[in-house]
């Protein structure tokens, strides 16, 4: 009985669809960081911000903290440079 217990599991398993690749949404804040150039001006950066369509205002207080967390730094007015580069 055992035996064929196990062959219909076996069976019933076999039958069950692929299990499908899920991706788990991106951090935007994260994603924005992750598609910036290792150095870029203002420009290049609401050029990213546009076309990841994140509104312009929440980019600029990102970006503060960006450099706050030491994830950028500063270089000049306008020009940053990432820190893991």
């Amino acid at each position: 009985m055992v035996k064929i217990l196990v062959q219909h599991a076996a069976t019933v398993f076999n039958a069950l669809p692929a299990e499908q690749e899920t991706q788990t949404p991106n951090n935007p804040r994260m994603a924005l960081f992750q598609a910036l150039p290792a150095q870029f001006d203002k420009q290049t950066y609401i050029a990213v911000v546009t076309q990841l369509q994140i509104p312009e205002s929440t980019a600029n207080k990102w970006l503060m903290k960006f450099v706050s967390s030491n994830l950028l730094t500063k270089q000049a007015h306008g020009s940053y440079t990432k820190k893991d580069s």
